[in-house]
């Protein structure tokens, strides 16, 4: 039988109780609105942000096709610029391509940020979105100065030194992530390794509700058909039949629902029966997503959605390898730009996502965070002896071994 049997047999009754339509709102324009006629830079660094990031989608959906997965490439491209100011040479050049500017100068990079990152906020006053930026570093690491001074700067970043061999530091990292996600995430680290001396953080918190509510006492009960075949009673939330921003071709539908003054909203991207998820993920490219922007017409929509929540989070050393990072994460990586002496690499990018969709509207936050490791020439030396040694006791002056032993088990003599 037809999906769309049950569809529209449940919302029968409801459509009743509700026979009027209703218009979208043209975006209200702000003071603070990206003018990218005046200032194309930002925009054009959306372009390539987009880019990366649908990019970085379709290989998490290609390495896990059956399950769910939830991003932010503000997040993680924003996280991955503000490392690449430490970075040299190849390892720049890689990072870079990597986000998809590599024809950008950096200067160029840091100030679209500063006016992308200071504007978004303040887009829709009727939205809260909060964009947040910081780097920690150990104790006793020395940092160039020019380098916390352009991510204080350019990605307005909190810069705090903290002694990472205390059982507080972590404490104190994840109460930061906490603080700046409005609790959706509670946690980002589990311990800081003893090799370990920078962390770069972006969290951004996002809370909009719709411009037409849902109501809910039109929530029905129906069938959602997953794609391993089964099926499953969810509720689904509906406006019934009224104007939506709207368009299809012969292998999607599209709809968007705005937040607020309709600034900000969710585009949703149904593949039609018969067309496969796969494609339509891999069809994802920033050209095409900028055309189907224009191709929204108001129509009259029998919508509904059902409610959800997800929560997502992946290491993202092997996408960003496969997109060409592979040097940043390796003993070969540069970023003498940190700390002079070099000797460092990025030991992981890590991405924690969190969204909650509802009648009122969308509650969501994501958190990137980038740690940056001592390699073969750190900055100082770990030497924990915590496992069988070979000691010896010598004099300096003929350099004769007086003594020399070996420790298997210090607790027995």
């Amino acid at each position: 039988m037809n999906k769309h049997f049950f569809f529209i047999s449940a919302l029968c009754t409801l459509l009743l109780l509700q026979c009027t339509t209703t218009d979208t709102p043209a975006p209200s324009r702000s003071s603070d609105q990206l003018d990218c006629v005046e200032n194309p830079l930002p925009c054009d660094l959306v372009n390539t942000i987009n880019d990366f990031g649908f990019e970085v989608f379709q290989g998490l959906h290609q390495a896990k096709p059956a399950e769910n997965s939830f991003i932010s490439p503000l997040s993680i491209s924003t996280a991955l610029s503000m490392v690449l100011n430490g970075a040299e040479g190849d390892t720049k050049t890689a990072i870079q391509n990597t986000l998809n500017l590599k024809d950008w100068q950096l200067d160029e990079i840091n100030k679209a940020y500063l006016v992308l990152l200071s504007q978004l906020p303040n887009l829709d006053e009727n939205v809260k979105l909060q964009i947040a930026n910081s780097i920690w570093y150990r104790e006793g690491f020395e940092v160039l100065p020019d380098f916390l001074d352009v991510n204080s700067e350019f990605f307005k970043s909190e810069i705090e030194k903290l002694d990472f061999t205390k059982p507080e530091a972590v404490e104190i990292i994840n109460a930061w992530v906490e603080d700046k996600t409005e609790g959706l995430i509670d946690k980002i680290l589990e311990e800081i390794p003893a090799d370990a001396v920078m962390y770069l953080i972006n969290a951004i918190y996002f809370k909009g509700e719709w411009t037409n509510a849902f109501n809910p006492e039109m929530n029905y009960e129906n069938t959602f058909f997953a794609a391993d075949g089964q099926s499953e009673q969810v509720e689904y939330m509906t406006l019934g039949k009224r104007d939506f921003a709207y368009f299809e071709d012969e292998s999607m539908q599209a709809i968007s629902l705005p937040y607020g003054d309709s600034l900000y909203s969710m585009n949703i991207f149904l593949p039609k029966e018969g067309e496969s998820m796969d494609a339509l993920i891999s069809s994802l490219n920033v050209t095409d997503w900028n055309a189907w922007q224009t191709m929204y017409d108001t129509t009259e929509v029998l919508f509904a959605m059902p409610k959800f929540e997800l929560a997502y989070e992946k290491k993202l050393n092997q996408i960003l390898t496969d997109l060409g990072m592979e040097i940043a994460f390796s003993g070969k990586a540069d970023f003498s730009k940190i700390n002079e002496q070099g000797g460092l690499k990025i030991s992981e990018v890590r991405h924690k996502s969190f969204i909650t969709v509802d009648e009122k509207g969308t509650e969501a936050a994501a958190v990137t965070i980038i740690g940056i490791e001592a390699t073969s020439i750190p900055a100082y030396a770990v030497m924990e002896v915590n496992r069988p040694f070979v000691f010896v006791i010598r004099d300096h002056e003929s350099n004769s071994v007086l003594f020399i032993g070996k420790v298997l088990n210090p607790s027995k003599g």
